[in-house]
């Protein structure tokens, strides 16, 4: 079953023409009814589309005591005038519409910026029409077209520039890098996943099957054991936000509300990378995903810490992505790979890396010093110190990643090896 529309045109209809009930609105007069020095529009209210005139909107016009139907409209999607006052604007605004949809399948056309630029369309109506009678491209990417990439993608990737990190040794394999990561200090400040057109371009990447291996390492402060733990650290350390119980894991009841944004910002990260990685493995790219170990499973009693503990596995798009792309966790110590903290480490792998890196899962150690939970002299969490991968880790994931390119087998053979990193000039 689908819509008409699509039946048509064999494109799924867009919704992002729908603006919110009750925004502020403005009606274009027509040049005949207006003066020259008239305004150029009427302020009212959006009651929604209309039902009658197709690509058209019904806005109140509350000077006039009367609505109108009209399709040449401007809207504030952040103002609601008739909200109680201090409230007609709402904490956050909502997001820009981008033109990327994990929902997608991923044999979408180019970038709207190869096409040939047309003419700004203002009607709703029209700018329908116009796409859908654009012809694709003559030959779209077919699906599996990224197993024939020697591109990686790695979302969170830390300092570009690392001389032993992963970004590092991938190109000293010959892998091309697509490294992300808004950090200013070693990244790019206009990388980040937050921005609607940047995501919108990088999940058009994957659907198109542009990268090989997508890895994703998402921060993980909100998700941390630490927060269940006692601190010596004067004042106490971060609030628990997130709980183990049914419906807390995307945040809990008590959640301070200075704390609110900081997880609704998270569950975004969250929701867009594991949008990227579906579509990236739809298009046929192999896929990890990286976050320390769950914490709190009493099933798991070597890693149990605390039974109120909600890690990024319990995620709901995490347990979907994993479910869909028959996916495989490892978890591991990092010090067994030379990390000063034991940090265990959990590691989520579609089929081919899940083969390559299983071995990562017999990986035991005795160090017992925590990631996490302290603060050293200048007042940093000792928990950033232990956030980046050592160099043997990267060096590892490198070797797993480049086998996909060079030794096809190797989709279907175990072949971890723990091997110590090159060295790297200074």
């Amino acid at each position: 079953r689908c819509s008409s529309y699509e039946d048509l045109t064999g494109q799924k209809p867009r919704v992002m023409s729908i603006t919110p009930f009750g925004c502020r609105a403005w009606a274009i007069k027509q040049t005949r009814n207006k003066t020259a020095i008239e305004s150029t529009a009427i302020m009212g209210v959006n009651l929604g589309r209309s039902e009658r005139q197709p690509g058209s909107y019904i806005i109140w016009l509350p000077s006039e005591l009367r609505a109108v139907s009209t399709s040449d409209a401007l809207f504030d999607e952040s103002l609601f005038p008739y909200r109680p006052k201090g409230d007609q604007r709402p904490e956050d605004p909502p997001p820009l519409p981008c033109d990327g949809d994990p929902q997608q399948p991923p044999t979408l056309p180019p970038d709207d910026v190869q096409r040939n630029n047309p003419a700004k369309i203002e009607s709703n109506l029209a700018a329908e029409f116009a796409r859908a009678s654009h012809k694709g491209p003559a030959l779209a990417p077919r699906i599996g077209a990224a197993r024939f990439s020697r591109r990686v993608l790695i979302l969170f990737s830390g300092p570009y520039a690392r001389p032993d990190g992963l970004v590092a040794f991938l190109q000293r394999l010959g892998l091309e890098v697509v490294p992300v990561d808004n950090d200013p200090n070693g990244g790019d400040r206009t990388h980040d996943i937050l921005d609607n057109e940047f995501y919108s371009s990088l999940l058009r990447r994957s659907q198109r099957g542009e990268f090989i291996t997508i890895w994703a390492a998402p921060p993980c402060s909100s998700f941390s054991i630490c927060r269940f733990l006692p601190t010596r650290t004067p004042g106490g350390g971060p609030p628990i936000v997130r709980r183990r119980q049914e419906g807390q894991v995307t945040g809990a009841r008590d959640i301070p509300p200075k704390n609110k944004r900081e997880v609704k910002i998270s569950n975004e990260i969250i929701s867009r990378t594991l949008a990227i990685l579906k579509a990236g493995f739809d298009a046929g790219s192999e896929c990890g995903l990286e976050n320390p170990v769950d914490a709190g499973d009493k099933d798991r009693p070597e890693h149990l810490v605390n039974c109120g503990h909600a890690p990024l596995w319990l995620m709901p798009e995490v347990i979907s992505f994993k479910s869909y792309a028959n996916c495989r966790e490892v978890s591991f110590p990092q010090c067994a790979f030379g990390a000063a903290f034991k940090k265990m480490t959990t590691f989520l792998l579609t089929p081919a890396l899940g083969h390559i890196l299983g071995d990562l899962d017999s990986l035991r150690s005795h160090h017992e010093q925590r990631a996490g939970g302290e603060r050293d002299a200048h007042g940093v969490w000792n928990s950033k110190a232990a956030a980046a991968y050592p160099p043997d880790l990267n060096w590892t994931l490198a070797g797993a990643i480049n086998a996909l390119v060079d030794d096809p087998e190797a989709r279907s053979e175990q072949r971890f090896r723990q091997i110590r990193a090159p060295a790297t000039e200074v």
